[in-house]
């Protein structure tokens, strides 16, 4: 997959107080994490193991799909109000094998305005063969000034079924008529690999607000937004491509594109909006597409 910016740069050895990049490169504890382990008994998904500190909140689990009734829908909120300067939160989610699981969040999270230093959001995902993993949460909210890096690493064994949705997009309240101010800096990586390492997809980028807020590719706009979609299938992968197009294609100010993961079975797709509720409509779209082609059903949708 390619880079829709810069790569990051390496980090130094000890890295300068408030370097978002050499930050991002360090092994930094974390002042929150959610620790989830999904299992499968009597052909129900259930939560196994949890251990959830603040800022994070579990709800309780919901059966919502008739077509797919074994599914366990999980909302993982925050209590804390979004992300803030100096924050180092972290999600882990394993699904053992026939677990079939979506998680998504209660509402978008949002990036506070920072100084100096940033924030640091990681999230692993840990998929055993012949399980099906859905990690979907709403798209993140680029405060001015915001400064996040952004990480979201999958380990899928052969046979595994991953949905994974990445999204982003900035807003200023206070834009008026002298303009949005934009977001400082994100740095995003979502990474997808076989448990010996073997790596299927990479996609990372670098944005510097300023220059997103002066005009995207395709979209001119300092209100847009961007999402990254994956879709792991063992079975059909042109099959979803074409799925996952045309699905997306009559979606307004939004642009869009999906295409093979070569040699790996599954399909990627990338999302640019012009505004917040394009791209929640593209991500919405895009999953319902992958949901049907996995597993022959449509999702429940649901407000939230």
């Amino acid at each position: 997959m390619g880079d829709a910016s810069r790569a990051a740069t390496t980090a130094p050895a000890a890295p300068a107080p408030g370097d978002l990049t050499a930050a991002y490169r360090a092994e930094a504890g974390h002042t929150g994490r959610a620790e989830i382990k999904f299992a499968r008994a009597a052909g129900r998904t259930f939560i196994a193991r949890q251990r959830i500190a603040y800022p994070f909140h579990l709800t309780r689990p919901f059966y919502r799909d008739r077509c797919t009734p074994g599914l366990l829908t999980v909302y993982l909120q925050s209590v804390s109000g979004g992300l803030y300067e100096g924050e180092r939160v972290g999600v882990a989610l394993h699904a053992s094998a026939g677990a079939q699981v979506h998680l998504t969040s209660q509402g978008s999270t949002v990036v506070h305005t920072m100084v100096a230093d940033e924030a640091r959001h990681d999230v692993t995902i840990e998929a055993t063969a012949d399980s099906l993993v859905e990690y979907v949460p709403d798209p993140l909210i680029l405060f001015p000034a915001a400064r996040l890096a952004n990480r979201v690493s999958v380990v899928a064994a052969e046979g595994a079924r991953v949905i994974v949705a990445d999204a982003f997009h900035a807003h200023d309240s206070a834009g008026g008529e002298g303009g949005a101010r934009p977001f400082s800096r994100l740095i995003s990586e979502l990474r997808v690999a076989r448990p010996d390492g073997r790596l299927v997809c990479l996609d990372r980028f670098d944005l510097d607000g300023t220059a997103w807020a002066a005009g995207t590719p395709g979209i001119a706009t300092s209100a847009g937004g961007q999402a990254s979609l994956v879709v792991l299938d063992p079975a059909d992968p042109a099959a979803l491509v074409q799925g996952l197009a045309k699905a997306l294609e009559p979606i307004p100010n939004l642009y869009a594109s999906a295409s093979v993961i070569p040699g790996e079975g599954g399909a990627w797709a990338r999302l640019l909006a012009g505004d917040g509720i394009a791209l929640r409509a593209g991500v919405t779209a895009a999953w319902v597409a992958a949901r049907t082609h996995l597993t022959g059903a449509a999702p429940a949708l649901h407000r939230k």
